[in-house]
């Protein structure tokens, strides 16, 4: 999604309306929740925008911990809003950075709206997509347009996602795929945890490699360690063995796995079907 027609033609007319370009004068003092001007090259007012400041050159800005850089800026004081144009860098502390095209910013909502090639990274992962909106009061950055995750192990791609900072969560909605160096997984819906790697997925589901090929509906697997816990319709294939069961555990390193329940294992190679309520198999 790029920045929507009505934004552009709205900030192109307040710019080309604005004139009287002085050199910024330093802001009343400010509630700590409105928006500071730290600097720009030039500002622009105008009676016809009564409470606006057009920010023109190396453009400054700050909000409760949050420092934006920017091409061109609109301050609007009796909104406490921004839009930035141009260049736009958001960053809030020493830990997570946003680039964008275009950003409209409330400060009484501390909520980011941006777009055209959007780029969140933080010590952990990095996220781009086309379009993000970034509540930091919450401290939750979500897109709804499709967007790719990087981190020290993963590759994520979903056409929806919610990335919670405190937790290091990410919440994927819809076509969602892994791509890892042992294996590639498909789901409806996964949770995944950046700092232990492990996810929790719901909905159809499946993990595979080359030499492996796991189906479930809901389940959990640990990328770390190489563990997984499938329930509902769920069914692990290793080479010439296959082994079904209502609750399936799964060490993958050491080509381990045990069944509970309803349990059918499968030899294609001996041509033997095993029925059970409890069985544990090496499948290498």
């Amino acid at each position: 999604m790029t920045m929507p027609l009505y934004l552009k033609s709205s900030f192109l007319l307040i710019f080309i309306s604005f004139f009287a370009q002085a050199q910024i004068q330093p802001q009343k003092e400010l509630k700590p929740d409105y928006i500071h001007i730290l600097y720009a090259d030039h500002a622009t007012t105008n009676a016809k925008y009564p409470g606006k400041q057009l920010l023109s050159g190396n453009v400054k800005i700050e909000h409760n911990g949050a420092t934006l850089i920017c091409d061109k800026a609109i301050v609007d004081k009796t909104t406490n809003t921004a839009i930035a144009v141009g260049k736009v860098h958001l960053m809030q502390g020493d830990t997570l950075e946003m680039k964008a095209g275009f950003l409209k910013y409330d400060g009484n909502k501390s909520f980011a709206e941006a777009f055209d090639k959007v780029f969140l990274k933080d010590p952990k992962m990095s996220l781009t997509t086309d379009t993000l909106f970034f509540d930091r009061k919450k401290q939750e950055a979500y897109y709804v347009s499709g967007g790719v995750i990087v981190d020290s192990i993963n590759k994520l791609r979903s056409e929806q996602g919610k990335y919670f900072l405190e937790k290091k969560l990410f919440r994927f909605k819809h076509n969602v795929h892994i791509d890892n160096p042992d294996y590639q997984l498909d789901s409806y819906q996964l949770d995944y945890y950046a700092d232990s790697g492990v996810s929790n997925f719901y909905g159809p589901t499946k993990i595979y490699n080359p030499q492996s090929y796991i189906y479930a509906e809901k389940g959990h697997y640990d990328s770390k360690k190489k563990i997984s816990w499938f329930v509902k319709n769920a069914f692990i294939k290793h080479k010439h063995t296959t082994i079904k069961g209502d609750s399936l555990y799964y060490d993958q390193k050491n080509a381990f796995a045990t069944g509970n329940k309803n349990v059918v294992l499968h030899d294609s190679i001996n041509k033997t079907w095993i029925f059970t309520d409890a069985a544990q198999r090496w499948i290498n």
